[in-house]
């Protein structure tokens, strides 16, 4: 590369490219961000099309290849291209809600094991199911999603937006109704 060679300029010219182009991806989604925390500092409900713009599933291909197989990318993948936009909004703004439920349930101290909190974790888990292309998922995968859940900060951050405790709350609730499946 120090020689100049052709080849080299080339590839550094396609690299330059491509990390223009995941600017322009991270800056959507840092005005995505930006416009959800302005929306709920006024006690607004923010729109899913904001709070997506700037979101490429792609980005974790590799991950999700290594964790759970190319057969779950290649599904997840496949469901998400066939996906119109008003569906995606749709699915977004549905996690939105839970979301929500779980705030005010949080809010208003109820318990991750009484009745509120599982039946918003039955929505979840229903949820879920639509993302895995209607496959519902057994108690042991509810279990390690609710856990990655506290564990990942990239999940915890859905969860800790109104509560700093929040994603332990959801993990709780998840844990509760996948042991009352078995």
């Amino acid at each position: 590369m120090l020689a100049g060679d052709a080849e080299d300029v080339e590839a550094l010219e396609r690299h330059v490219a491509q990390l223009r182009r995941e600017r322009r991806r991270l800056d959507a989604q840092i005005a995505s961000v930006t416009t959800t925390i302005d929306a709920l500092s006024r006690g607004e409900v923010p729109m899913a099309e904001q709070m997506f713009e700037g979101f490429d599933h792609s980005r974790y291909e590799q991950e999700v290849r290594e964790r759970w197989g190319d057969a779950a990318w290649q599904r997840g993948d496949d469901w998400w291209k066939r996906l119109g936009e008003d569906e995606r909004r749709q699915f977004g703004e549905q996690h939105l809600r839970i979301q929500d439920d779980y705030d005010a349930a949080i809010a208003a101290g109820e318990s991750a094991a009484g009745e509120t909190a599982q039946r918003i974790a039955a929505r979840h888990v229903d949820w879920i199911a639509i993302g895995w292309q209607g496959r519902r998922p057994e108690a042991g995968a509810i279990r390690s999603l609710a856990d990655m859940y506290v564990a990942d900060p990239r999940f915890a951050a859905n969860y800790t937006r109104a509560h700093a405790h929040g994603a332990e709350f959801v993990r709780d609730a998840l844990h509760v109704y996948a042991d009352g499946l078995g």
